[in-house]
């Protein structure tokens, strides 16, 4: 059995998330008191957390990056879960990969607001065209994180895929 409060990586993931959601809130209450916005570095935070979270429901240390991706994504929500299902939104490569390799290449809106969904993917003229809604996607994603660390809790295969996941890694104390 591989309780997770026994785990020797209870600690580092609830100490992860809790810097996450303090990262999330501070910089987001940042860009809200002074009227500019951080919209790219916040979008580009949330996608590399997705990913992060991903590769804990997943078991895999490295690589498989889109795999892990999208493992998480789909917990953000219906609405995530039903676009992604869409042939044409793909949104670890448009959104995560467009971010950190080819911002300019991509068709994405980064708004500091809501939406009906934290990534909203329209057709136009062939290509897809994202907004990214920074306050939906946060939210979405505290609440993906907060229902699977209550799994880790009572789901003895989830942890034991988790501790696979931290093999090798530096773990937050």
């Amino acid at each position: 059995m591989h309780a997770f409060k026994d785990s020797q990586y209870h600690d580092s993931v609830l100490k992860t998330r809790e810097f996450m959601f303090n990262d999330l809130k501070a910089t987001i209450s940042l860009a809200q008191s002074r009227g500019a916005a951080p919209n790219f570095l916040l979008a580009l935070g949330l996608c590399c957390y997705t990913e992060f979270w991903g590769r804990l429901i997943e078991g895999i240390p490295s690589g498989n990056e889109e795999i892990c991706f999208d493992a998480f994504f789909n917990r953000l929500g219906k609405c995530y879960r039903s676009q992604r299902l869409s042939s044409n939104f793909q949104p670890y490569r448009d959104i995560r990969n467009g971010l950190v390799h080819a911002y300019l290449d991509r068709d994405v809106i980064i708004k500091l607001s809501s939406g009906k969904c934290g990534i909203v993917g329209e057709p136009q003229k062939g290509k897809m065209r994202y907004t990214f809604h920074i306050k939906t996607y946060s939210k979405d994603f505290q609440i993906a994180v907060n229902d699977y660390i209550n799994r880790l809790y009572s789901s003895d295969k989830t942890v034991e895929k988790m501790e696979r996941a931290f093999e090798g890694k530096v773990v937050l104390t």
